[in-house]
């Protein structure tokens, strides 16, 4: 039995990835439909043939129903005025303490201007502003 030499494995590799992203750029994403029961309801994706439903597009998902880990999944930023203190535990850099001391820092004072207000906080500073402001916005 013969073997595959090394570069040989890496063309073929490079083969299969190149096939699996053209296979996946290939699927129509307006075949992918939601079904939304009620607005406070969980969203349900469904390949549907011929149905009425609401067609997805990623843009339509509404930031206020995701939690801070589904947001920073979707290059999405939290939003320090409205985020719970487990949406603003998903931001490396912010742990369980630092997150409830911004939401009672909310909740004494309103909601944050800017962003870098949130330095006001007790125990953030410049350099750990630094490391997590580009996951952050406030609206």
């Amino acid at each position: 039995m013969k073997t595959f030499s090394r570069g040989q494995q890496v063309i073929v590799l490079l083969i299969i990835f190149g096939m699996t992203l053209l296979y996946f750029n290939s699927i129509n994403l307006s075949e992918i439909e939601v079904r939304i029961q009620n607005p406070e309801s969980r969203i349900f994706e469904e390949i549907k043939s011929n149905d009425s439903s609401f067609i997805f597009h990623p843009s339509s998902l509404s930031s206020k129903n995701l939690s801070g880990a589904k947001l920073l999944t979707l290059n999405k930023k939290i939003n320090i005025n409205t985020a719970s203190a487990s949406d603003l535990e998903a931001i490396r850099g912010i742990g369980p303490k630092t997150a409830e001391k911004i939401v009672e820092y909310r909740q004494e004072h309103g909601r944050f201007k800017r962003v870098e207000d949130i330095m006001k906080v007790n125990g953030i500073k410049e350099k750990g502003l630094e490391k997590i402001k580009i996951y952050l916005t406030v609206e």
